[in-house]
């Protein structure tokens, strides 16, 4: 880590982390659920913000930062392709999504997750948005299509 910037940051997280898994043991334990579902239920909750504290304590290079937006487009594209797969399957009934139809079990990676379909539509939608403000050297056409067919 370079700077005192830097440092607050991963602090905060990981200040937050240590929080949420304070109040998630002591929620298991007072509702008799155990340890082994404390875990689970952090792991769950709490993943999205281990990774940003891994990525933030990160000295960025080029060749990191690099590596981790190919990384991140890869997946937009893997979890956009599956659901553009799923929708006509579901809808088809050659796909079953545990009875929700076409537009509520299109998930992409977060198939029939409860709330999966909400879930790859906000990574959707957070990618257009990335993709339509940072990437100029792409033609507004093409941002502008991104962007509607993230919605």
């Amino acid at each position: 880590m370079r700077d005192k910037q830097q440092i607050g940051i991963v602090s905060r997280l990981l200040s937050g982390l240590f929080a949420l898994l304070l109040v998630i043991v002591v929620s298991a334990f007072w509702n008799e659920a155990g340890l082994i579902n404390a875990i689970a239920s952090f792991l769950l909750l709490g993943e999205p913000m281990i990774f940003l504290a891994a990525v933030a304590s990160m000295t960025p290079t080029l060749v990191s930062l690099t590596k981790l937006k190919q990384f991140w487009w890869c997946s937009v594209l893997i979890n956009f392709l599956l659901a553009a797969v799923q929708k006509p399957l579901i809808d088809s009934n050659l796909l079953y999504a545990d009875g929700f139809n076409g537009t509520d079990g299109c998930g992409g990676v977060f198939f029939v997750s409860g709330a999966g379909n909400y879930v790859s539509a906000s990574v959707s939608i957070a990618f257009a948005l990335y993709f339509f403000c940072n990437e100029k050297k792409c033609a507004i056409l093409i941002r502008i299509l991104a962007m509607s067919a993230a919605f």
